[in-house]
């Protein structure tokens, strides 16, 4: 089960705007499970396709925040690194993103135009 994304996170994800283009949870989880379909070097400059376990996870955790009521993300992209990059667009410059790096861990990114661009670290653990 992951943790919960910092409240800071969800007030933008959960506020009163809606995120630009957003492509609903169904068109999410599609585009998640065509990574499968990856392999290494998928762009022709080396990039490294995600791990089964980490498009797993990211599909774990879409399903968390669908269950949290957040609205999907503007884009679904894989990462050059072998990450599953989730990103919502708000008006006004502000976006997040959910950067699944690890089967355990992702990255969360906060950038309000104005103030200092927020980081952390959220990670989820073994059912038990």
């Amino acid at each position: 089960m992951w943790a919960p994304l910092p409240p800071e996170v969800m007030s933008h994800l959960n506020g009163p705007a809606a995120p630009d283009g957003a492509i609903g949870w169904e068109a999410a989880v599609a585009k998640i499970d065509e990574f499968r379909a990856l392999a290494d070097d998928y762009d022709g400059q080396g990039a490294r396709a995600p791990a089964p376990e980490t498009i797993d996870a990211a599909a774990e955790l879409v399903h968390g925040l669908t269950r949290a009521g957040v609205p999907s993300p503007t884009w679904v992209t894989p990462g050059v690194n072998g990450s599953v990059d989730l990103s919502w667009e708000f008006g006004g410059g502000v976006s997040v993103a959910v950067d699944v790096t690890e089967p355990d861990e992702a990255d969360v990114f906060l950038l309000v135009p104005g103030r200092q661009p927020g980081h952390w670290v959220v990670t989820q653990t073994a059912a038990v």
